[in-house]
């Protein structure tokens, strides 16, 4: 199972594949000095198989795909406590 990460901070959207533009590139944003304990919050973990995309972030939701034996599965996420929708 693999970890899935969502930073929230501005609440910028990745709605299609390889984000807004399609060129894996977020939009510019000041990141920390440092990656010091505080620096980051994690807002949620969830355990997800496989997969070969990447997440779909909107507004209220995060969508993931994963494979677990032979099936493909997208899942719905609250954004805000990562809990299945």
């Amino acid at each position: 199972m693999l970890p899935v990460a969502v930073f929230a901070g501005d609440g910028e959207t990745w709605p299609q594949w390889r984000g807004p533009n399609r060129d894996c590139q977020l939009s510019p944003r000041a990141w920390p000095a440092n990656l010091s304990k505080g620096s980051l919050k994690q807002m949620f973990r969830v355990p997800l198989g496989e997969s070969y995309s990447g997440p779909i972030v909107t507004a209220d939701r995060v969508f993931v795909t994963e494979t677990v034996g032979k099936s493909e599965f997208v899942r719905a996420l609250d954004r805000s406590t990562g809990n299945e929708v």
